[in-house]
């Protein structure tokens, strides 16, 4: 009897501990999955955070500081954005912007990187004071028509201001597929660009009575305008820094009343330049 009594204590003591056992192996498993799923959870909110930090930067870069650079942690959506925007000077006036944008949700970060060239570099090309396109000691442009092929760059370090007088008329033109400003440039008369883009490194100042800058793409397509400086007109500023892309025929005059061109303002960059890195698709 004594033994089997304790035949049967052995039996109930296994299967107590085996189904102890099942049980806790059951609550381990559903723990571990509910932590896989939290992980993806938050690793799905830390990739759309990180999409998020690149949208205001965009924001910001095409609406309000095109050359903003800078580190900001933002706190959104019961998560953390950490962004970091640099910018590289190359030789000849390019521009390399970089920007990480970082998402953390819970204990899962998930990284964005975006490069792109926000102005494009001038080096090479023609000199146009050898071509008689204005006179390299006083940087006074000659008028006439004056057509040249590739890219034409004005002005220079050694050159503080390019100058166009008034009386110059329509017959003042400037033909090529790239033009380079790299002095300030003083509108008095009527200048008339033909030209796929327009490079101006300095600022602009269109006179009154007569200073108007004149934009044709020769294909009648928009053209891009990269703007360091500002275009001002007797009132004040008309045009602040950043990427432009402007109907061909576009006319900008020296006059205060001018129509606000500023919707005309695109992110700052090369079109064609962007990068996504880090597992997002180009």
């Amino acid at each position: 009897m004594h033994s089997q009594k304790g035949s049967v204590l052995v039996l109930v003591t296994f299967i107590c501990a085996a189904v102890l056992f099942f049980t806790t192996f059951l609550l381990d498993l559903n723990s571990l999955d509910v932590r896989i799923a939290a992980n993806q959870r938050d690793g799905l909110q830390a990739y759309y955070l990180a999409l998020t930090g690149l949208e205001v930067i965009f924001a910001v870069l095409e609406g309000n500081d095109p050359f903003y650079q800078g580190n900001e942690n933002i706190s959104f959506a019961g998560g953390n954005i950490n962004l970091k925007v640099s910018a590289t000077e190359g030789s000849g006036g390019g521009r390399r912007v970089q920007i990480v944008s970082t998402g953390r949700s819970g204990l899962i970060t998930e990284q964005i990187v975006v490069e792109f060239q926000s102005f494009p570099a001038s080096s090479g090309g023609a000199d146009a004071a050898g071509l008689d396109w204005y006179d390299g000691e006083s940087g006074v442009i000659t008028p006439g028509y004056h057509e040249a092929e590739g890219t034409i760059s004005l002005g220079g370090s050694k050159l503080p201001s390019l100058s166009l007088g008034g009386g110059g008329g329509r017959g003042t033109i400037f033909s090529a597929e790239q033009i380079i400003f790299k002095s300030n440039l003083t509108i008095e008369g009527e200048l008339e660009m033909r030209t796929e883009a327009l490079i101006l490194q300095k600022n602009v100042h269109l006179c009154s009575h007569g200073g108007s800058l004149l934009l044709l793409n020769p294909s009648g397509d928009p053209l891009y305008v990269y703007l360091r400086g500002e275009v001002t007109v007797p009132g004040g500023p008309l045009l602040g820094p950043g990427v432009y892309r402007l109907p061909s025929g576009t006319e900008i005059r020296g006059d205060p009343t001018m129509p606000d061109l500023q919707h005309y303002r695109i992110l700052p960059a090369v079109p064609g330049t962007i990068v996504f890195r880090k597992g997002i698709p180009t």
